[in-house]
């Protein structure tokens, strides 16, 4: 196993971490990615940052720079094959969706609110499980927000941002962002 697959899946197994990404960079310029030379980005999502930082410390050091029971912004030391490197360790950042849906009820039929906050509830689970290189789909949200409710009503307007960028088709978060539904609203249309 090559040692960037075994670094994240040691830190996809820290308990509450729900992702981890290791991007090193061996060449001696900065890469498309803003990694200097000789470096490492870790990326995690979710965990204790003591046992983040234990599982760094167990599987890239063998003489560590310090010892630190925290996360830093960097980290340096010998790895196991005697280079010297240095090791960036980031949080992804947060970026918040909003949808708005505007329906028509169906033949006199209306959604109740137990209705909505099930359509809200699945949306939100939807959204707020999109995170590092995964991608959020519109037909997605499309698809929660009408299944199992087409007889009660249909959708006439659906607006879905990402930061403050309206979304049509889909949005592939970054190794470095989650998304986070913010709001999530259906009203009735007029």
């Amino acid at each position: 196993v090559d040692e960037v697959a075994h670094l994240t899946l040691e830190l996809e197994n820290v308990e509450n971490v729900l992702s981890a990404y290791v991007e090193p960079n061996n060449t001696l310029e900065t890469s498309a990615t803003g990694i200097p030379p000789h470096a490492v980005e870790i990326v995690v999502l979710g965990g204790a940052e003591a046992d983040i930082a234990q599982v760094l410390m167990d599987n890239l050091f063998a003489t560590p720079t310090y010892k630190d029971s925290t996360l830093g912004e960097e980290i340096s030391g010998t790895d196991y094959n005697g280079h010297t490197q240095t090791f960036y360790i980031t949080r992804p950042q947060q970026v918040n969706v909003s949808v708005q849906i505007t329906y028509v009820n169906k033949l006199g039929q209306t959604l109740s609110s137990d209705n909505i906050a099930d359509i809200t509830s699945k949306i939100t689970q939807l959204i707020n499980a999109t995170y590092m290189n995964k991608t959020l789909y519109y037909s997605d949200i499309c698809n929660l927000a009408t299944d199992g409710y087409t007889q009660i009503y249909a959708i006439k307007t659906m607006t879905v941002t990402v930061g403050s960028s309206p979304v049509t088709d889909s949005y592939t978060c970054t190794s470095r962002q989650y998304l986070y539904a913010s709001s999530v609203t259906l009203s009735e249309a007029e």
